[in-house]
């Protein structure tokens, strides 16, 4: 498809000089036999599969989509606290890492990105009866997550199950001390459910005697949002009560979608934001009157006079009885809800030093849960959790997603990364809290660019024109090739690299331009494509030294599969596991090793089972060229790792390997190396 997603190439441009021709009759003859080498829009239009095309990128297709991991919205933790089920538990082992492209062709990285990301799209929306066109599918799949209102009700309350960092679940319930407390290397997630379901029942028969409720037949479904308030009124009020009463940016909830919607929102957006605030002045009323009337309204801002003074048309009634299913959702909010899991995960790093500090720690958390919003919201998302979770509301689908994909354990290792790689261990924790969950939010409401091939359309009588067509890209991201600055003046690459180096998407990035760049993206990534090998091993150990990195995703693969969970034994409950992981290989690495492990290399027990390593895929041609030139790179390596740091490394790599064999530079390197490990003893 070449000819279809090359840009600047010569061979374009004299065929667009072509183009215009009077007389294309021989290009139109020509173009007709090679109608398999084209794109065609309206197979893109009928989400029919589109061949690679390519050997690289079948290969390539094998490591990615077609591992099962275009089902995942993120990758599956290194350590989780049980058994993952649903769409996660179909993923080959393959696709649980992610893959780092070079090419020397400016074509590749964009190829891969249109034809991946379009294959993943059409899997996620592969459904009986679907009634809409590629490009049609923003127009007929809107958000589900929306706050709205409806005959005077609000009815989008329920999503606050999602977006609430609710204080008493996120520090009473933790997926990871039930898990640890069972002994097992991986209990199943109905177990860890059960437990925590009875602690929950605990928990909610207090504090529900602190409202009055009514008899009635009818369920009602304002329970659902309601418990997650009583508990934290009856449990934390003083902290809560400081975070939801603000005002003043940047920690009041209600003004964040505003600040989430960026410069240039249109009307639709702006009416959403104004709806959420109007949501969470609900909320509020609710936590702080338990629905009642407020006794003084004299010093309310103007916005919230006018709000309750909608409230007074609506009739304000006792909940009524309580959902059947009420501990269930209240169980999978515990262990899963992405505000809440998001909270835990940052408490285990760091504690607020006074009450004052907590508003930061529930309006980070909250942030968070916002973001996450946007990802459901997104069009192929919603249909690709629709297909696994049939029934019931849309967010309580997103909530058995979050639990079956081991969310807690996720989100804790990505805060622990986070943590180290924005240099934030001696900052004040209210700080803390703020940069990680804008990082987060970040890589979670990265903007998938849409990337164009030119169609080759006939026109009849021996005319051809080109139409410009739109790719989605999502799964798969070029990195590099973008100039302008998106909506906040960050460049698009800054946003591509921070959510690469998270457990979301993108999964598969290529590019023609990093190796030099000493930019790394090992925190989610221990596979690297060579599309073309470099000419020298220079450039090859500066294309794997991208993901060969401080705790990069490999070492922590390989600490829990030797530890797993079975071997915590932390003091206390919120205690960062992954803390702990490391100071205990620190402990038990053999003595006279120097501190490079487990931080850089870590491979386990010699006697325990086989581990994760660096995968160098290299996909050459049978009888080419490359097959020799990847054999003298690997000798030279060698080489070049002694010359680290001298001028002219080419040169004397070239020298050393026109006088010496590969012994006598091993024996060289070994007798000139520097030992600069601190002394023994």
């Amino acid at each position: 498809y070449a000819l279809n997603l090359m840009d600047d190439y010569k061979f374009k441009r004299e065929f667009v000089k072509a183009l215009a021709e009077p007389d294309t009759t021989r290009l139109v003859n020509l173009l007709k036999e090679a109608q398999h080498h084209l794109l065609s829009w309206d197979a893109f239009q009928a989400y029919q599969a589109i061949d690679p095309g390519n050997a690289r990128l079948r290969a390539l297709w094998q490591d990615s989509v077609e591992t099962g991991n275009w089902q995942l919205l993120w990758m599956p933790p290194s350590l989780p606290y049980y058994q993952s089920n649903g769409p996660f538990s179909d993923v080959q082992p393959e696709g649980c890492t992610k893959t780092l492209v070079f090419s020397a062709w400016k074509l590749v990285p964009k190829t891969i990105a249109v034809l991946l990301s379009y294959e993943a799209e059409r899997r996620m929306l592969e459904e009986k009866g679907r009634d809409f066109a590629y490009a049609e599918l923003t127009d007929k799949r809107k958000p589900l997550l929306t706050f709205t209102r409806s005959k005077g009700r609000l009815t989008g309350m329920p999503v606050f199950c999602l977006i609430y960092p609710c204080l008493t679940l996120a520090q009473a319930i933790d997926p990871l001390t039930i898990a640890r407390d069972l002994n097992e290397t991986a209990p199943s997630c109905q177990t860890v459910f059960e437990i925590a379901k009875a602690k929950i029942r605990e928990l909610l028969g207090e504090a529900e005697t602190q409202v009055s409720t009514k008899e009635s037949t009818r369920t009602d479904e304002r329970w659902y949002w309601a418990a997650i308030a009583l508990l934290d009124r009856h449990f934390h009020r003083q902290d809560v009560d400081c975070w939801v009463s603000m005002e003043d940016e940047p920690l009041a909830w209600g003004k964040m979608l505003d600040k989430a919607s960026m410069d240039g929102a249109g009307k639709e957006e702006e009416g959403e934001a104004r709806r959420f605030t109007e949501h969470v002045m609900e909320f509020r009323d609710f936590f702080q009157n338990l629905g009642q009337e407020p006794q003084d309204t004299s010093n309310l801002p103007a916005v919230q006079l006018r709000f309750e003074g909608m409230l007074q048309n609506v009739e304000r009634e006792p909940l009524g009885k309580q959902p059947e299913d009420l501990l269930d959702v209240l169980t999978y909010i515990a262990l899963s809800s992405p505000a809440v899991a998001s909270l835990r995960a940052l408490l285990r790093i760091t504690q607020p030093e006074s009450r004052e500090q907590w508003p930061a720690f529930l309006a980070a958390s909250a942030r968070v849960g916002l973001a996450f919003r946007t990802l459901f919201n997104q069009p192929d998302v919603i249909i690709l959790v629709q297909r696994f979770y049939p029934r019931g509301p849309y967010w309580e689908k997103v909530l058995h997603y979050c639990f079956d994909g081991n969310l807690q354990a996720v989100m804790d290792e990505y805060i622990h990364v986070l943590h180290e790689s924005l240099g934030l261990v001696e900052h004040d924790p209210s700080e803390t809290a703020h940069k990680l969950s804008e990082t987060v939010g970040r890589a979670l409401s990265l903007r998938a660019p849409t990337l164009r091939f030119d169609e080759i359309v006939s026109q009849g009588k021996g005319h051809l024109t080109m139409e410009k067509r739109g790719v989605r890209c999502r799964y798969a991201l070029r990195f590099g090739d973008e100039r302008s600055a998106d909506y906040e003046g960050r460049t698009r690459d800054v946003d591509v690299r921070i959510a690469f180096n998270s457990p979301f998407r993108p999964f598969v990035l290529a590019t023609t331009s990093i190796g030099q760049e000493g930019l790394d993206f090992h925190q989610y990534c221990h596979r690297v494509v060579h599309w073309n090998l470099p000419s020298n091993p220079v450039d090859l150990e500066q294309r794997e030294g991208r993901v060969h990195r401080y705790k990069g995703h490999v070492i922590r693969r390989n600490l829990a599969l030797n530890y797993g969970l079975a071997a915590l034994k932390m003091d206390k409950a919120s205690t960062d596991p992954w803390r702990w992981l490391f100071d205990q290989a620190v402990e038990d690495r053999p003595q006279g090793v120097n501190d490079l492990v487990p931080f850089w290399i870590y491979e386990g027990d010699e006697k325990g089972p086989q581990v994760f390593r660096i995968e160098r895929k290299v996909p050459v041609l049978p009888l080419s060229r490359e097959i020799g030139r990847m054999e003298r790179l690997r000798r030279s390596l060698v080489a070049y790792r002694s010359v680290i740091g001298q001028p002219r490394q080419q040169e004397l790599l070239e020298f050393l390997s026109a006088h010496l064999s590969e012994d006598e530079i091993e024996e060289l390197v070994e007798s000139v190396a520097i030992d600069l490990s601190p002394p023994k003893g």
